[in-house]
């Protein structure tokens, strides 16, 4: 099942950016569809709430991210406003988690940032490839590994440790 679950999430990204910029709505659509889907269908061991959590952090730094990259005249995505299909990646990345990448769950800090690096970089890279995404600067490149050596360990311990989770959810628990 989970190999299944990988080709699905492949092939989402392969949709999302050959053909993101033409069909951003309902890609957008489809990745809350799909992490919700595999939410219920695989039930990571974690709540609600802190699933939730996790996708918002996910799309929240990556609006900061690759808004950053742009600001900085690294990258342009070829259109005015922040790519939907963009936002739609980083939502369904969480299909990731609670299964594909547990066995990353307990690795040292530095071999997740150097996986996140790795991982980060030649996704862009083949991204870049195939869509309408314009690398103005090689250094987007060295921005990239270092925004996703960080991204990568941080999200690994929130979604597997509660890392930000367990302080934002007390703040919002009732003591009664």
């Amino acid at each position: 099942m989970t190999i299944v679950k990988a080709i699905i999430l492949q092939g989402f990204w392969y949709l999302s950016v050959s053909c993101g910029y033409e069909y951003e709505i309902p890609i957008l659509v489809s990745a809350i569809l799909l992490s919700l889907a595999n939410f219920f269908i695989y039930r990571p061991s974690i709540t609600k709430g802190h699933y939730l959590f996790c996708v918002l952090f996910f799309v929240l730094y990556g609006f900061i991210q690759e808004n950053l990259f742009e600001q900085l005249g690294l990258v342009d995505y070829g259109q005015e406003s922040f790519p939907l299909w963009l936002t739609a990646l980083y939502i369904v990345f969480i299909g990731y988690y609670g299964d594909l990448l547990n066995y990353l769950s307990k690795k040292p800090l530095p071999i997740l940032a150097i996986v996140g690096a790795l991982g980060g970089v030649s996704s862009y890279y083949g991204g870049a490839i195939i869509s309408k995404i314009e690398v103005l600067s090689p250094f987007y490149y060295l921005a990239l590994a270092l925004g996703w050596g960080l991204f990568f360990p941080l999200s690994i311990k929130i979604f597997y440790e509660g890392l930000l989770w367990n302080k934002f959810s007390n703040l919002f628990s009732y003591r009664g």
